[in-house]
């Protein structure tokens, strides 16, 4: 995997132009002809006029090692900004924006004059913004105690402003200058990535904020609830599968709980099976019963077919049954059983459930006298904890629970986190959406990561534009 320095170093350039030096951020626009390098305009020219023959360009990614190929290069009349446009650089991704937002933390990578050609990280945050440009605070500009702020930010001008993200980076700004003359506040000053994008467009050539699907790789592993190794690449790690895989740890059973979509059954699934754990998945959702010993007798059906248990045990009701049928296949060793989408509908269902599974733990204990062990995972769309405080009535079954299970919920999702859901996506499936299709997409998932996996799915599918495929998951999901 590619180390975060690297990757800045990767769209990073030094900048040289009839003796004028600065910074640069390379720019992989939706198109696969050309390349752009965002820069401030006096890193070229101290005027409206410039000699593309006397600009030299230094890029430090030594993996393209052919010579940069300038086509043209923009410079706005009013704006201390320019773009200079050339010959597509390959190994470089399509480049990923983040809207600049009071506070968001940044990070700042370019070639100060102090360090003779070496570059340099300076963290900070965003401090101000307007329509055009941020003001980017930071605590670190100081590399010397006899150097000035003025002194020691010669060079950073035209580098790029970047927010860390998942081991990811996504550009928000370009430096252009100090907010200060003599370097007061620590603050410098960044126009927004849109600022650019308005020159871009002004001289005829697309916006960088097309959505982009030419190029979207048929690859549909993305979308399975039941894990493969295939699935591993598109799954976001979140601090959710660290508190699982504590919890496994556990004696307890665990009870998981949360909206549907939001990946319940991935995230069971994928740490078991990560784990090397030895467990049985039952699927309670397509098994509407009228009764909740007719459920048991469908994870019973499930034991002995998936262990292939070849003289089952029949008599005897059907919790102790499945009790003796477990022993059967249990070595010393764990062995997980994990139901999924269990329904409960009211307290009555729920106690029935718990009552059922501490039943067939206890069974099992007796039976094996403690030698082999069983763990059960479940899963709910209901709260169940909210059926727990209304077992005053029944107090063992209260304490049982407690006793026997740890109760998780699985959240809804963040924005954050979507947002990184998208990205990965975009990395992986090789496609390209705008900040504002990205937003439409958080925006109508209301926190379920499924409801981003469906529009993509439909644009594979169904070959649909990205906006139909929104419209389509809204009415999906009413």
């Amino acid at each position: 995997m590619i180390k975060i320095e690297q990757k800045y170093e990767q769209i990073a350039v030094k900048i040289n132009s009839n003796g004028i030096s600065g910074s640069g951020c390379i720019i992989q626009p939706n198109n696969s002809d050309y390349t752009f390098i965002f820069t401030a305009k006096h890193c070229l020219t101290e005027s409206d006029i410039i000699d593309n023959a006397k600009i030299s360009i230094t890029y430090s990614n030594f993996a393209d090692t052919k010579p940069i190929v300038i086509h043209q290069v923009l410079l706005d009349n009013e704006l201390d900004i320019a773009v200079i446009q050339i010959d597509k650089l390959t190994e470089i991704e399509l480049s990923k924006f983040t809207n600049p937002q009071k506070d968001l933390p940044i990070q700042l990578f370019g070639f100060p004059h102090l360090l003779k050609g070496e570059s340099q990280i300076l963290s900070g945050k965003i401090s101000f913004r307007n329509e055009n440009h941020s003001d980017v605070e930071f605590s670190n500009t100081q590399f010397t105690f006899d150097k000035s702020t003025p002194d020691t930010i010669k060079g950073f001008s035209g580098s790029g402003i970047f927010h860390e993200n998942s081991e990811n980076i996504s550009i928000v700004g370009i430096l252009t200058t100090l907010k200060a003359p003599d370097g007061a506040y620590n603050t410098v000053c960044a126009f927004h990535i849109s600022v650019f994008d308005k020159l871009i467009i002004s001289n005829g050539l697309p916006s960088l904020f097309e959505d982009y699907f030419d190029e979207i790789i048929s690859d549909y592993s993305f979308s399975f609830t039941s894990y493969n190794s295939d699935l591993e690449k598109h799954y976001l790690t979140r601090s959710i599968d660290d508190i699982f895989n504590s919890a496994l740890q556990s004696p307890k059973n665990i009870w998981i709980n949360g909206e549907p979509g939001v990946g319940k059954t991935l995230l069971i699934n994928r740490n078991l099976k990560l784990g090397h754990q030895n467990f049985i998945p039952i699927d309670l959702t397509t098994s509407p019963k009228d009764n909740i010993e007719e459920y048991f007798q469908i994870i019973k059906k499930e034991i002995i077919n998936q262990k292939e248990i070849e003289k089952p045990v029949e008599n005897g009701n059907i919790y102790d049954n499945i009790a003796l049928n477990l022993e059967k296949i249990t070595n010393q060793e764990l062995l997980i059983i994990s139901v999924d989408e269990v329904p409960i509908k009211n307290e009555e269902i729920f106690s029935a459930f718990l009552s059922g599974f501490i039943k067939i733990s206890e069974k099992f204990s007796n039976t094996t006298k403690g030698l082999n062990q069983i763990k059960w995972i479940v899963s709910t769309r209901i709260n169940p904890y909210n059926y727990i405080k209304e077992l005053n009535d029944c107090l063992i079954n209260k304490e049982k629970a407690v006793k026997h299970f740890h109760f998780k919920k699985l959240e809804l999702w963040t924005n954050e986190e979507l947002n990184s859901l998208i990205s990965l996506l975009e990395k992986n499936l090789n496609f390209c959406v705008s900040s504002n299709t990205k937003q439409k997409m958080i925006d109508i998932s209301n926190g379920i990561p499924n409801t981003i996996k469906r529009v993509i799915e439909l644009i594979l599918i169904d070959k649909c534009s990205i906006e139909t495929a929104i419209e389509t998951v809204k009415r999906e999901y009413v």
